[in-house]
């Protein structure tokens, strides 16, 4: 079953640029098209690789 991570708390990643290789910890890559979510085991210092590099946004959790 899968678990939504963003109810959990963690942050989700949507991709702006036309693609990227999402990279694991375990070194497994996915390719996510533009307006995708990044999957919730894709590293932290991948993370902030695409961001510093203008491909991934961080979608904002909207208020209750």
């Amino acid at each position: 079953m899968a678990v939504n991570t963003f109810i959990l708390g963690r942050d989700k990643y949507q991709v702006i640029a036309a693609v990227v290789v999402a990279r694991t910890p375990a070194g497994n890559e996915t390719y996510v098209n533009r307006h995708g979510i990044l999957p919730a085991d894709t590293s932290q210092g991948h993370i902030e690789y695409l961001l510093e590099n203008g491909m991934i946004s961080k979608l904002e959790r909207s208020q209750p």
